[in-house]
């Protein structure tokens, strides 16, 4: 066949590779998973009082959550490459020092810094990992084997930690967190340097605006603040729950590794699995998230003592699988790619005030009811909010279909 004069070919762009994605947020997830599990305790026996380590840990949480909001406007127009780099070299290098502040006013600001490079790392994570999505057969597969890693780290980092703070080897700790970081960040920045990223914004806060009048993004705002209020409940009511009813608090380890192995294992075949289920509509995947999720609490009220715990903990743990891919998905399948940066940062929001209430409404439903012997009931009230959430999911899946592109 002859070309027709004049007629060009138009190269595909060149798109970041799903492994380099995958690889990034597993190695920052191990320094992330492994710094988490000893903050407090590290915090504890550098000398710092009780409301002191409260508060440091308070601040490192808002700073690397809460941080994305008003440097999404900065980074809607950096390529994400580079922010990865900064984000990790400044988390890593900081990380690195802590053992080192000695007194509260140098680890708040040690933690700060840390924190905002924390929030500019998973902000730039979550571009790499759309734009590498990009191309993918089937997002909600790829946005799964990403979950996989996330969760692989968290098998392993969190005990490794313990035991070299165990050791006595704080120092050494803390440098293997910051190098994750920094190897991260150098690592991803020079594989990534030659990825052809979506046109930059220039419209500044005004991005916000474009975002949050985007059709269909409220919606979705809601359903995902009710999956992390649910979600919240593995963290805060189910140790409440083995710790104060059943009295075996020794057993939480176990139930947390169950979650985290049946993601590792089951995450790939599952949302492939609830993706065809779902014809592919991330919003109808979510609604059959909800259900398991109320399956999984129903299942916690009606079988006896731990094995109820424990079935529990399965049973959600699918949720989970079904879930947390797919919100990303149908972020993706909402916004413009110019406000990428600035969608994840509205919808982090909405999972800080899912967990924030699910944490908070759980808690203290639970003692309320367990003050009045009713506490086995609580995960029927638990099944039911799901139930409610599932509700919205559904609605909104039948008022706004998939997405077709042009």
């Amino acid at each position: 066949m002859v070309e027709a004069p004049g007629a060009q070919t138009v190269a595909p762009p060149r798109l970041p590779r799903l492994w380099v994605a995958v690889v990034h947020y597993g190695t920052t997830a191990v320094g992330y998973f492994g710094l988490m599990a000893v903050l407090v305790v590290a915090l504890h026996r550098q000398g710092l009082r009780a409301d002191e380590v409260a508060a440091a840990v308070a601040v490192f949480s808002v700073c690397s959550k809460v941080a994305k909001i008003p440097l999404a406007v900065v980074m809607d127009r950096i390529a994400p490459h580079v922010s990865l780099l900064v984000g990790c070299v400044l988390a890593g290098g900081l990380l690195a020092v802590l053992p080192a502040a000695r007194t509260f006013p140098a680890v708040v600001a040690v933690l700060v810094i840390a924190g905002l490079g924390v929030s500019v790392n998973a902000l730039a994570s979550k571009q790499l990992a759309a734009r590498a999505t990009d191309a993918a057969a089937s997002r909600t597969t790829a946005f799964a084997v990403i979950n996989v890693s996330v969760n692989l780290a968290s098998a392993v980092a969190a005990p490794l930690a313990l035991l070299l703070l165990d050791a006595g080897r704080t120092r050494m700790l803390f440098i293997a967190v910051g190098a994750a970081y920094v190897v991260a960040g150098i690592a991803s920045c020079s594989l990534l340097r030659r990825v052809e990223w979506p046109p930059p914004s220039r419209q500044g806060w005004a991005a916000y605006r474009g975002v949050l009048a985007t059709p269909r993004l409220a919606p979705l705002l809601a359903v995902n603040a009710a999956g992390w209020f649910l979600y919240a409940q593995l963290f805060n009511s189910v140790p409440l729950y083995v710790t104060e009813r059943l009295g075996a608090g020794a057993e939480l380890g176990l139930l947390f590794t169950t979650n985290a192995l049946l993601i590792v294992v089951f995450q790939v075949p599952f949302g492939r699995a609830v993706e065809h289920l779902g014809r592919g509509m991330p919003r109808a995947m979510l609604a059959m998230a909800f259900a398991l999720f109320a399956v999984a609490f129903v299942v916690g009220g009606a079988l006896p003592g731990f094995v109820a715990v424990v079935a529990l903990v399965v049973v959600f743990s699918f949720a989970e699988m079904a879930f947390v891919p797919t919100v990303d998905v149908a972020l993706l399948e909402t916004i413009d790619d110019v406000h990428r940066a600035a969608g994840y940062s509205v919808l982090s929001v909405a999972t800080a005030i899912g967990e924030a209430s699910g944490a908070a409404v759980g808690i203290t439903m639970f003692a309320w009811m367990h003050d009045r012997g009713a506490d086995g009931g609580f995960w029927y009230v638990a099944a039911g909010a799901a139930v409610a959430a599932g509700v919205l999911a559904g609605l909104t899946a039948r008022r706004n279909p998939r997405k077709v592109p042009a």
